[in-house]
């Protein structure tokens, strides 16, 4: 399914291509906009939403850490510097 509205085009598949990181609040607005419109149109992705959100909650609840250990931040930001990425 294709919704359109007034925000844009947006399909299924371009919709779960942002879904995590529309889970996780880091969609500017406008793509969070076009995701939202999307939803409220189409029940597939709806479902898909409700299923993340689902295992968002209990992955929280199981608790642990919420960062990269040291070591393994250092690694991936070498890494990034070393193909000539910023972090």
């Amino acid at each position: 399914m294709t919704t359109f509205s007034m925000i844009g085009w947006i399909s299924c598949r371009g919709t779960s291509a942002l879904l995590w990181e529309f889970l996780d609040g880091e969609l500017d607005a406008a793509g969070t906009d076009r995701v939202r419109a999307h939803l409220s149109a189409c029940p597939q992705c709806r479902a898909r939403e409700a299923h993340g959100r689902a295992y968002l909650r209990r992955m929280s609840a199981v608790g642990g850490p919420t960062e990269a250990p040291p070591a393994l931040r250092r690694r991936v930001l070498h890494s990034l510097r070393a193909h000539g990425l910023r972090a």
